[in-house]
């Protein structure tokens, strides 16, 4: 990998499994749209609604992970989140065109049971693997510099969603 140093090899366990997750989230995310579109015959509404399923269970698990990470080590939560994800996988894999739709959405959930509780641990074992002098991302202060674009954009989003609001009710003509 161009950019990466050749002695930090402590770190690179943690990005081969970075890549390992993203492949099979990729992969995923690729392929189970064409299952549920074609070989369930679901309209994009409803295929969404189940593919929700698995950025659901991800969103709610990632701090929890992050936060036990912090406490109890990297390598556990890691493990754990590796081994749902291979479950969820294995579940993915064994579905065809008569699979029941809960068995379906299970899958998917326990997929992002995996990715959910995998990711945060084993970022942050990849940051702390790094050596101090090589490390050019976070800074003193970088949350404060990050939130103040974050906001503004906050700002301006709501404020172009008040004029299209204005103008789809006819009271701002453009």
């Amino acid at each position: 990998m161009p950019g990466v140093p050749v002695n930090c090899s402590a770190t690179w366990n943690g990005c081969e499994r970075n890549l390992c997750t993203f492949l099979a989230l990729a992969t995923n995310v690729f392929l189970m749209p064409f299952y549920l579109l074609h070989g369930r015959l679901m309209t994009p509404a409803q295929a969404g609604l189940v593919l929700s399923a698995q950025p659901l269970v991800m969103a709610v698990l990632a701090p929890i992970s992050g936060g036990l990470s912090d406490r109890i080590g990297t390598r556990l939560p890691a493990f754990l989140g590796m081994l749902f994800l291979a479950l969820g996988l294995f579940l993915l894999a064994r579905l065809d065109g008569a699979s029941p739709l809960g068995q379906v959405i299970l899958a998917l959930a326990v997929t992002g049971l995996g990715i959910g509780i995998f990711v945060s641990p084993n970022n942050s074992a990849l940051m702390g693997a790094a050596p101090r002098h090589r490390c050019m991302g976070r800074r003193p202060g970088g949350r404060r510099r990050a939130a103040l674009p974050a906001a503004l954009g906050a700002h301006r989003a709501r404020r172009q969603a008040r004029r299209l609001r204005e103008h789809a009710a006819g009271l701002h003509p453009q």
